[in-house]
């Protein structure tokens, strides 16, 4: 591929798990916004002059540059770990932290702080017998880079951004309608629609 071509890939680097609904909710919003895959390779010139174009910009506005594939990878991982039961207790404590930094002027930072608590280093988890950070969630931890740690850094202060809000409330949504037709479901009075 030429150097002015951009390649991106909006697969988690782990498969979704299709017994959690969270999982599937929030890949299929994030693949509806970025478009999805497989994703062809962008000219370089419109990416630059043109990056309102492309979502996942949003997430680079504020650094500059262009995501590389592993990136947009990360990236990715990053959303589908939010659809898990830590992702949305993560999502829960960067509204509380919002709330306390004086509201929706403060929300990028808060979401950026309740990312840092979350991947606070602690000894000791019953889990795993020694230090478990949600990064190594995101990635394995064999892998895991300067880049890689910037990378959830900025996803997690765009999750606080006007487009970030927008799109977990529209996954949150979804997820909600699937729990009360499930709910529904086992109780014998689902209505579609």
């Amino acid at each position: 591929m030429s150097e002015n071509r951009i390649q991106w890939n909006f697969n988690p680097f782990r498969t979704v798990r299709l017994d959690h609904p969270g999982e599937i909710v929030f890949m299929q919003h994030w693949h509806r916004l970025t478009g999805g895959n497989p994703y062809p390779s962008i000219d370089r010139y419109e990416i630059e002059n043109y990056p309102h174009e492309f979502p996942v910009m949003d997430i680079f506005n504020r650094e500059g540059g262009i995501p590389s594939e592993r990136d947009t990878q990360v990236i990715s991982s990053f959303i589908l770990w939010l659809g898990t039961g830590t992702g949305q207790s993560y999502r829960a404590a960067a509204e509380v932290l919002t709330e306390k930094m004086g509201g929706r002027f403060f929300r990028e930072d808060a979401y950026l702080a309740a990312w840092a608590l979350e991947n606070k280093e602690w000894q000791g988890s019953w889990q795993t017998g020694g230090y478990y950070l949600r990064r190594h969630a995101v990635v394995e931890p064999e892998t895991l880079s300067i880049q890689d740690i910037r990378i959830m850094e900025l996803t997690a202060k765009w999750l606080g951004a006007d487009r970030g809000q927008q799109f977990l409330k529209a996954a949150e949504k979804s997820l909600e309608r699937y729990h009360r037709h499930a709910r529904e479901l086992r109780r014998g009075a689902f209505i579609p629609g």
